[in-house]
């Protein structure tokens, strides 16, 4: 009778071992999605973000599927007069977790972007996430066609 329970506590071990192998391979082929399936990230994204240097950020970010970008950012001040729209548009870089963008010839502010499903979050120069109170202010949704 030991046997028989030594038995299924060992076939439990087993089982358990393998299924975490098995969704810790899923979960590596799934980061790699975005940057080979362009329908999965290409797109209109819009949002308002925080900024350091003006009262906030508003930002268009179209991603194609030719690896190449077009940003317009508004930087929005206390009196609309003084607003300025800067253009930026170059080639897209990708980080080495597959979900992070990264766009060349942005130079004055981060320019990290994650790719999440129909948003994208706008990174720290370092490519961290930013925390805090303002956190959920950093994303850009996709917008519908």
């Amino acid at each position: 009778m030991r046997l028989v329970y030594l038995f299924f506590i060992l076939f439990f071990f087993v089982q358990c071992k393998n299924r975490e192998e098995r969704s810790h391979i899923k979960l590596e082929e799934s980061k790699a999605i975005p940057s080979k399936d362009t329908a999965s990230w290409t797109g209109i994204y819009k949002g308002t973000v925080p900024s350091k240097t003006s009262v906030a950020m508003d930002m268009r970010l179209s991603l194609k599927p030719s690896s190449t970008y077009d940003l317009e950012i508004t930087y929005l001040e206390k009196n609309p007069r003084n607003n300025k729209t800067v253009d930026y548009s170059g080639e897209i870089g990708w980080g080495t977790d597959s979900l992070t963008i990264i766009l060349n010839e942005v130079d004055t502010i981060s320019n990290k972007f994650r790719v999440r499903k129909n948003f994208v979050e706008y990174l720290n120069p370092d490519g961290t996430p930013n925390t805090g109170e303002l956190a959920e202010f950093y994303i850009l949704n996709r917008q519908t066609p």
